[in-house]
């Protein structure tokens, strides 16, 4: 895993992509490059895929992969955000599992500060694997300017209540009082239940901190699962997942994140290409991936198939309830690369102290209206 890789390949499919380049006929699609790539994109609606097929994938994930009612991906596996918690810790504080952040904040200040103390007391922990060197932290996530913190913040903002950043016709709707408070909330966390290094992380460094029995908590995607239980992590079997906490007696939200595959527009093998996406994506293949690699599935009978239900490592996702947000690719598409990066960038000037709320949001506003006025 190297940084920037995510950014990297979209640039490089892109210029091959601009290029009309014939070294390609498949490809692989992050659910947020649909949009901004659409006009290299072939409609598989022509190509073989029914309603019967797509109908069986979630619907969110369709409905983000068709643009003027053409079909640009079919959906090959998905992801969201989830909280990762140490089952260990939450017994020996006496907690269950928090659904809202309040509760997060107070279980997680309470554990940092007990784990703490009893390092520096040279306490054996309770908990069966020893902590590793390190300070430990309650709550860790992704807070470098990326992508990766457009999902985390667009979480927060979303379980209050707080709009999608862009609404679904294109008018922007982050500067409200909702998505200030969830900002502000999270801008309380650094330093006290998260550690200010958390605003140059990505998922590989909050990971490592994880893994190494140094957090509480963690918000990340369903791949920590398989890596929790590896046998060099220090969390194995002491470890469960849920929802991410809510502001308010709502259901928390996880980011949409998930690949797709699509066909290029220029291609000379339109009908082989198409019908291997057909394939790749059919519910044997995407079974056969949850079995083997955790890739979650995008159709929801195989949420509630038996064989992976009773699967130790893939019955996770018969549990887990995929409550998606999706963040605003489509309708602000072929610039949501560019206003991610407006978005991403204030977020991270605000957690850091830079910059105020105010500010943070109203910039936000100006910046996305001048590129709206471009579409």
């Amino acid at each position: 895993y190297q940084r920037r890789v995510h950014g990297e390949v979209y640039s490089i499919l892109l210029e091959r992509l601009t290029k009309k380049s014939d070294e390609m006929d498949l490809f692989v699609l992050d659910v947020i490059w649909i949009g901004d790539l659409s006009q290299h994109l072939t409609d598989l609606n022509k190509y073989g895929v029914t309603s019967a097929e797509t109908n069986q994938h979630f619907f969110v994930l369709i409905e983000n992969n068709t643009l003027n009612d053409k079909l640009l991906a079919i959906p090959w596996f998905v992801t969201t955000g989830m909280l990762y918690y140490r089952t260990d810790l939450l017994t020996k504080y006496g907690f269950t599992p928090p659904s809202s952040w309040k509760q997060l904040e107070l279980m997680a200040s309470k554990i940092q500060d007990g784990e703490r103390s009893q390092a520096v007391n040279n306490l054996n922990l309770i908990s069966t694997k020893p902590q590793t060197k390190g300070t430990f932290h309650g709550f860790v996530w992704q807070g470098l300017a990326y992508e990766g913190l457009t999902c985390v913040a667009l979480e927060w903002i979303a379980s209050n209540d707080g709009g999608l950043i862009v609404s679904p016709t294109g008018e922007v709707t982050v500067n409200n009082k909702e998505a200030r408070s969830a900002l502000e909330m999270a801008r309380s966390w650094i330093d006290r239940i998260t550690p200010r290094e958390v605003l140059n992380w990505t998922e590989k460094e909050s990971l490592d901190v994880w893994l190494a029995g140094n957090a509480a908590f963690i918000r990340s995607w369903p791949s920590v699962f398989a890596s929790s239980n590896r046998n060099d992590s220090n969390v194995r079997g002491l470890f469960g997942i849920s929802s991410l906490p809510s502001a308010n007696l709502n259901p928390g939200v996880g980011t949409l994140g998930g690949w797709n595959l699509g066909v290029r527009l220029y291609s000379k093998n339109k009908p082989q290409a198409a019908a291997l996406a057909r394939f790749l994506s059919s519910a044997p293949e995407q079974k056969r991936r949850m079995l083997a690699l955790t890739d979650i599935p995008t159709m929801n009978h195989l949420h509630r198939d038996l064989e992976i239900c009773n699967s130790a490592t893939a019955g996770f996702v018969c549990n887990f309830s995929f409550n998606v947000v999706r963040r605003p690719s489509t309708q602000t598409a072929p610039l949501y690369t560019n206003i991610s990066a407006i978005f991403y960038q204030g977020v991270n000037r605000l957690l850091s102290g830079l910059i105020d709320t105010d500010s943070a949001l109203l910039e936000k506003k100006k910046k996305k209206k001048k590129k709206k006025s471009t579409l």
